[in-house]
């Protein structure tokens, strides 16, 4: 009997718009995210100190889920080759090179690649059948 895979479509599509929510609810140009909360005066500071330690909670899981599963020169390659993509789409639309339209290209790259990178090991064990033999925390053996 096969297995049932691991990843499908739907799940990396949600993965992916959580994982879009997180980045640009962390920052975006629109002016409407944690950043600017925290900038503007005023404001319940309990309030920025709890969404602050949720974010640097989120992030870390995100980032040690991420380094486990294609590691750090993976991210900075996957990174490298989506703002390729999007500086090339750029050349051939020239009108569209702004620094608003980077700042949104940068960010929903940067949630793709992370994205992927959450959903790697799953990924590759749904396609070749074999489990990956990092492990997300580095153990040492004694």
């Amino acid at each position: 009997m096969a297995a049932k895979p691991h990843i499908t479509l739907g799940t990396f599509l949600v993965r992916l718009l959580l994982l879009e929510a997180l980045v640009l609810g962390t920052y975006n140009p629109s002016g409407v995210s944690f950043a600017h909360w925290i900038a503007a005066d005023g404001g319940l500071m309990s309030g920025k100190v709890a969404a602050a330690l949720f974010l640097t909670a989120s992030y870390a899981l995100v980032v040690t889920v991420l380094i486990g599963s294609i590691g750090g020169l993976g991210f900075l390659v996957g990174t490298f080759c989506l703002l390729l993509l999007v500086y090339q789409a750029l050349l051939i639309f020239p009108e569209a090179r702004t620094w608003l339209v980077l700042q949104w290209a940068g960010l929903i790259s940067l949630g793709f690649v992370l994205a992927v990178g959450v959903v790697w090991s799953g990924l590759q064990y749904s396609l070749l059948g074999q489990k990956p033999a990092r492990y997300v925390a580095n153990k040492k053996k004694i």
